[in-house]
């Protein structure tokens, strides 16, 4: 019998063990627990002679320690389990085991351990639109126990389909350059690939890179700004002077203030430069167009053009990433789209994306924190520049970390190409552009905009599709609507009355460690009062119950639909 893929999941109670397995290409099912004859006996069997890999949520660290547990005769019953299962909760991330069978982990490929990620499978269930979304039964009753065991591998499942083209990326890299890509995030892909390319090229050793850092305890801002930097307006030069005047201390404080030039306020910070026109709708005519322009790659390309590199590497790092890996993706690109190498269009885009937020991590062999604040803040400063320029033939429409939107006459046009194309020199940056024939924005984060082409992009409170699961695709139907009506001109109460998906009009809740959700009603005259799961789906209905918010310290709240108070649009 030739050996499968498996996607699988462990429960592990003091009294009983059940380990469920599903085909990753097939229903079939296989089962073990711990009322079983010889149960640990055949698990073992099943998995050394039909598994040739397992597929699992969070499993490296818990459910494939639990196995290897077995495997190495630590533990054999169910108590002994439970307690194995205990320690490794408690000891997170400092007791792995290697383990006997491949795992891919869908937990750690999403990047979901990253603390501003974190996201449970059951949150996961709820994105994906689950029929049963089904959180660990109070009871020891096997069947039941079975039951949620099989539910979540088939929402494991679900989320493998829904990572293939990720996880088949990890698997080309993994066989092109002899490393094991498979269960590793985008960002720390990047930082691997283009250290093995570093290394490559420069005939560096590779361990001894991994050990290097340049710590930087505090960085005068007028050390790393660019000599060219400069502006012509009161507004602007005070946003220079602030940042002249700062020192950033890594790990601490950063400067954050803002600036109101003309009838825009634009925010300055770590992270770059924002600002908006607010709660207004823009649209061009015969006689005014709207462009937008964006700096092609703009973090990595700052670095590549002003020959920034972390301190303890030398410049072949920004020769390597240029020519080896930007170059060349940019002449893959080129090809027809069936004749592409995925590894180079994919892979080398998350190398280069890497390097930038890699300076900024101390864990990284790229770990310079002066880089990253030498790319960020004057790249702000660079967009500034442009939008001092602009706002000379147009009327600045937003400014957001890579690019600027502008409203202008058409006679301007070949003025700011020529505007634009000047500022490129200066910086040695590119730019994309973009037309446009509607804006309607709330703010800068949120907003909608629709090419000349039709394409309608979506950003913050007005996405309702392609919602990353880490995020709360609530009552999408609302979006949907506002969008329909704005781009559309569709009337809300139409799109309502007339949408039939349910799960667009359901809001999902999650219970922390100090709360409980009950469903509150009147049955037969009788009050009755159900504990809810931590996952709770549900949707508003002109009947029906009562949802309460129970917390620890004893207080109650009453769970009502997420309306915010909308916003005008001129």
């Amino acid at each position: 019998m030739s050996k499968k893929v498996y996607v699988y999941d462990l429960e592990t109670l003091p009294d009983l063990f059940t380990a469920t397995f599903l085909d990753r290409d097939s229903d079939e099912v296989v089962l073990f627990h711990s009322n079983q004859q010889d149960y640990i006996k055949n698990l073992m069997s099943f998995l050394t002679t039909r598994v040739s890999g397992l597929i699992g949520y969070n499993c490296i660290g818990f459910d494939g320690q639990i196995l290897q547990d077995i495997y190495l005769g630590v533990c054999k019953t169910p108590q002994e389990i439970w307690k194995r299962a205990d320690f490794h909760i408690k000891n997170e991330r400092n007791h792995y085991y290697s383990l006997f069978i491949k795992h891919l982990d869908l937990y750690l490929v999403n990047h979901y351990n990253n603390k501003n990620k974190r996201t449970s499978l059951k949150w996961c269930e709820f994105g994906m639109r689950m029929v049963n979304i089904e959180d660990m039964p109070v009871t020891t009753d096997i069947n039941a126990i079975l039951s949620y065991n099989l539910n979540d591998c088939i929402a494991t499942k679900k989320l493998y389909e829904r990572c293939k083209p990720e996880i088949d990326l990890r698997k080309q890299l993994s066989i092109k350059y002899n490393l094991d890509f498979i269960n590793l995030s985008d960002s720390s892909i990047g930082s691997e690939l283009l250290l093995e390319l570093y290394c490559k090229y420069s005939n560096k050793n590779k361990t001894s890179l991994r050990k290097l850092r340049t710590p930087r305890y505090e960085i005068p801002v007028k050390d790393i700004i660019f000599p060219y930097i400069a502006f012509e307006c009161n507004e602007f030069k005070k946003a220079l002077n602030i940042f002249s005047d700062s020192i950033i201390y890594p790990g601490g404080n950063t400067p954050l203030f803002t600036v109101r030039y003309e009838n825009i306020e634009y925010t300055f910070a770590a992270g770059g430069i924002h600002g908006s026109l607010l709660n207004t709708t823009i649209k061009a005519d015969d006689d005014y167009i709207i462009m937008d322009c964006d700096v092609t790659s703009m973090y990595p390309s700052i670095m590549i053009v002003n020959n920034l590199y972390p301190e303890h590497l030398d410049d072949s790092f920004i020769n390597i990433l240029r020519d080896e890996i930007v170059n060349v993706r940019v002449l893959e690109k080129k090809k027809p789209k069936k004749e592409q190498d995925s590894i180079i269009v994919n892979g080398y885009k998350l190398a280069a994306n890497s390097t930038y937020g890699k300076t900024m991590d101390q864990y990284s062999w790229m770990y310079d924190p002066q880089i990253t604040f030498t790319v960020t803040v004057n790249g702000q400063l660079m967009l500034a520049m442009l939008v001092e320029r602009l706002s000379k033939i147009s009327t600045i429409i937003q400014a957001n970390t890579d690019g600027v939107t502008v409203k202008l006459h058409r006679s301007a046009i070949d003025e700011y190409y020529k505007i634009c194309n000047e500022w490129e020199k200066l910086t040695k940056l590119d730019l994309e552009f973009v037309e446009y024939n509607s804006f309607f924005i709330r703010d800068v984060n949120n907003y909608i905009s629709v090419t000349t082409k039709g394409d309608v992009k979506l950003k913050g409170a007005f996405e309702y599709n392609n919602i990353p699961l880490h995020k709360n695709a609530s009552a999408v139907i609302i979006p949907y609507a506002v969008v329909q009506y704005l781009v559309n001109n569709i009337p809300i109460e139409k799109t309502i009355m007339t949408h039939n998906n349910i799960f667009d009009f359901c809001i999902g809740v999650r219970a922390k460690s100090n709360s409980w959700y009950e469903l509150k009603g009147i049955k037969s005259r009788y009050i009755h009062e159900r504990k809810l799961s931590k996952t709770v789906r549900f949707f508003i209905s002109t009947n029906g119950s009562v949802m309460m918010k129970h917390y620890s310290d004893g207080k109650v709240s009453h769970v009502n639909a997420p309306i915010r108070s909308g916003n005008k649009f001129k």
